[in-house]
């Protein structure tokens, strides 16, 4: 009967143990599959660049050159697994922004120059441009 007790008690302590742990690793999962999303946007977002020195928000053309993705012309991400774009023409400026299922909404920003740069913040999201950016998420 103790060797019971203390089987259960072992299993017990093994649980509470690897549960945050499990949970963590899935909201992680969760943030780096929006942040994957967002880069592959990027990539698409800088071969339209390259043909036509401009960046763009058109989801039709976006989805033209990377199908994989659903685009939205919007500066505030709200529905999870979409990205959403948002240009301004006068300073060449592409921000790619999306929700993760984990409730993290992650930014990403282009000027014409080659700069990228990338914020966070939890949801509710707010303005893609209003965001402090950074060097890294």
């Amino acid at each position: 009967m103790v060797e019971l007790l203390v089987t259960v008690l072992v299993i017990g302590i093994l649980i509470a143990i690897g549960l945050p742990t499990f949970l963590g690793a899935r909201s992680r999962a969760q943030d780096r599959h929006t942040q994957e999303d967002l880069r592959v946007a990027f990539t698409a977002e800088q071969a339209y660049y390259s043909d036509t020195v401009t960046y763009t928000a058109n989801g039709t053309l976006m989805t033209a050159i990377e199908p994989a993705l659903a685009y939205v012309d919007s500066d505030t991400p709200v529905a999870i697994g979409s990205v959403y774009l948002h240009y301004h023409p006068a300073t060449n400026e592409i921000f790619v922004s999306g929700l993760s299922a984990s409730g993290m909404c992650f930014y990403l920003r282009s000027a014409g120059n080659g700069t990228v740069q990338y914020a966070r913040s939890l949801a509710p999201c707010g303005i893609a441009d209003t965001r402090t950016f950074g060097p890294a998420w």
